[in-house]
């Protein structure tokens, strides 16, 4: 009996396995359940965050902007060129200035 239940539990608790969780910019977890890990969301695909279905816009690390309605991904938008070289130079801006104050500093 008692290995039967065991069994029972551990089937319980088991995370579907086509499930794939990403991380926004802000540390956001969003949970893609029906998502092998090496493919990208695209739209159409269901999420979920903290339990819930995925709502409102998230900025994600590479860039993409993803739109979510009721947990369904409705619009992906591509980071442009523009926008990266601009990230870019404000990421090198805010080196240097660290830099120079690290320098006043001692």
């Amino acid at each position: 009996m008692k290995a039967t239940k065991e069994r029972a539990s551990r089937r319980l608790w088991k995370t579907p396995r086509n499930q794939v969780t990403y991380q926004d910019c802000c540390g956001t977890e969003i949970v893609f359940r029906d998502l092998d890990a090496p493919d990208d969301p695209s739209v159409g695909d269901y999420a979920t965050v903290d339990g819930i279905p995925a709502e409102g816009e998230y900025l994600m690390p590479d860039g993409k902007l993803l739109t979510f309605f009721d947990g369904v991904v409705t619009k992906i938008v591509e980071p442009s060129e523009e926008s990266i070289a601009q990230a870019k130079r404000l990421m090198n801006q805010t080196k240097n200035k660290k830099r120079r104050l690290w320098k006043q500093r001692k």
